[in-house]
């Protein structure tokens, strides 16, 4: 089952709240931008997001949980940046890539090595699962691996498997993007 979600509630209620506070002119809001400029700006950087749960159960028979998120930043129109957040993983080093295809695809190719896939060139290195069992990363991906568009066009899932480096074991957690 694919899902993907994206986050714009918040953004109307506190747009609301903006509009009905009195603004008053003041000298440091002389170069800020009108303020549906900024509305607009700050939900369209909102709706770029997709963000996904990351399940699957780890070589010990542990639940892995947890999400990721895909933003695409102002900072760069060359990249978006993808951040995942665990818990239930066996401490040590794992691997972690996008692949082509959805998580119940078997044998599903990497599309993007986030970490050392085979002979393929890595964007970073493994996830580090910390003695709690926990983990964050955050990767930047340039556009020209792998566009935004793409990305939700396509089936595509991050996989975190049980280990790093090019015997990387089998997929432990797994999301649909």
């Amino acid at each position: 089952m694919k899902r993907k979600t994206l986050v714009v509630l918040g953004v109307p209620v506190v747009l609301l709240f903006a509009a009905a506070c009195e603004q008053q002119d003041t000298p440091e809001m002389a170069d800020a931008p009108p303020a549906a400029e900024a509305s607009d700006k700050a939900v369209a950087e909102v709706a770029s997001a997709i963000r996904a749960d990351v399940a699957g159960v780890g070589e010990a028979g542990t639940a892995v949980r947890g999400n990721v998120e895909v933003v695409s930043g102002e900072a760069s129109a060359d990249s978006y940046f993808l951040a995942v957040t665990l818990q239930g993983v066996p401490p040590g080093e794992h691997a972690w890539h996008i692949h082509r295809g959805a998580c119940d695809a078997q044998n599903a190719p990497v599309a993007v090595p986030l970490s050392q896939a085979g002979d393929d060139a890595a964007l970073t290195g493994p996830l580090v699962a910390a003695a709690d069992s926990s983990v964050n990363g955050t990767v930047a991906i340039p556009s020209a691996e792998l566009t935004m568009e793409q990305l939700r066009s396509g089936d595509y899932s991050l996989r975190i498997h049980s280990r790093a480096g090019r015997d990387h074991g089998p997929t432990i957690a797994c999301a649909d993007l």
